[in-house]
């Protein structure tokens, strides 16, 4: 007995099923669904169904004058409102621009200020810095020149010291010839 082949309506079915199901009717799909069938077969058979679906395109009807004339105002008032409303939004653009640039100018002349500032105060600091540095010279100089004047009023101390030593030695030695000469004369 010979073999019965897939027919045009299995296919049909078949493919027809699994778009509802929103599964692509593909020649392996649709093969899965029947459970049998030659590739080629089914190849010929789905193509026949996706012919099928193409949507018939329908005779294109000329519009009336009179809605070609009232579609012509509509657009031509659409484009107006449409160029007025681009109009409007272009100079409310100009306007904002306009003022962004006038802040952008305030802003820069401020950091221009505020970068005089901060270079006069630099300067202020250099200077200030140059003083203290000389004010630290002047008193490591006077701190030396105290250390030296200590240095020698400890030397002219101790130098007193030694010639009052040396003023009682001789006192005595006055004072103890002058007795002897007192003693030898009586």
């Amino acid at each position: 007995m010979a073999r019965l082949g897939i027919t045009l309506e299995q296919v049909t079915e078949a493919a027809t099923a699994l778009s509802n199901e929103g599964i692509k009717p593909t020649v392996a799909a649709v093969r899965e669904r029947l459970g049998s069938g030659s590739y080629s077969t089914i190849t010929k058979h789905l193509s026949a169904w996706r012919d099928s679906q193409q949507p018939v395109s329908e005779p294109v009807v000329e519009m009336p004058d009179s809605v070609t004339s009232a579609m012509g105002k509509l657009w031509i008032t659409a484009c107006g409102e449409a160029q007025a409303q681009v109009k409007a939004e272009r100079e409310a653009l100009a306007s904002s621009t306009i003022e962004h640039e006038a802040e952008t100018a305030e802003l820069r002349a401020e950091i221009e200020h505020l970068e005089g500032e901060t270079a006069s105060m630099a300067d202020d600091i250099k200077q200030v810095e140059a003083e203290r540095d000389a004010s630290i010279d002047a008193l490591n100089s006077r701190l030396v020149i105290t250390a030296r004047l200590e240095e020698r009023l400890i030397a002219a101390d101790q130098l007193n010291i030694q010639l009052k030593e040396e003023v009682e030695v001789l006192h005595s030695l006055i004072k103890g010839g002058a007795d002897h000469s007192e003693k030898e004369s009586t």
